[in-house]
């Protein structure tokens, strides 16, 4: 049981932080603004690729992992004939894609906007 409950806490911790980090980086995005110049929109380019290389694929395997972990959990849960578990509807799986989905679209936007810039 003990498990069963730190596993479930794990699961709505790391799914809180996903989802913040999400909406923080789209808010970001919306918010950054260019100087004008090729040097700026390089710098963001810059800046841009590394997110795709770095914090996005550590999302994506984050990503990963809650889905596994809570198919665990609801295996542990039916195993030992304990209540199913179901997690907040505001940290569900749907909720995240949903999130991702956007983020997936504001990270587009964003990229035609840096190459646009850099082409003027």
């Amino acid at each position: 049981m003990q498990g069963a409950w730190e596993m479930q806490n794990a699961f709505e911790r790391r799914m809180r932080e996903l989802l913040k980090n999400i909406a923080s980086q789209s808010q970001a995005w919306l918010e950054s603004r260019f100087e004008g110049s090729y040097t700026d929109a390089k710098k963001q380019a810059m800046e841009f690729s590394s997110f795709k290389r770095g914090k996005k694929r550590e999302w994506v395997a984050e990503k990963t992992e809650l889905a596994a972990l809570l198919g665990n959990i609801k295996t542990k849960m039916s195993t030992y004939r304990l209540r199913a578990y179901e997690a907040p509807p505001e940290l569900s799986l749907d909720v995240l894609e949903q999130k991702w989905a956007l983020l997936m679209k504001a990270e587009m936007a964003r990229g035609q906007l840096i190459n646009e810039m850099i082409r003027e």
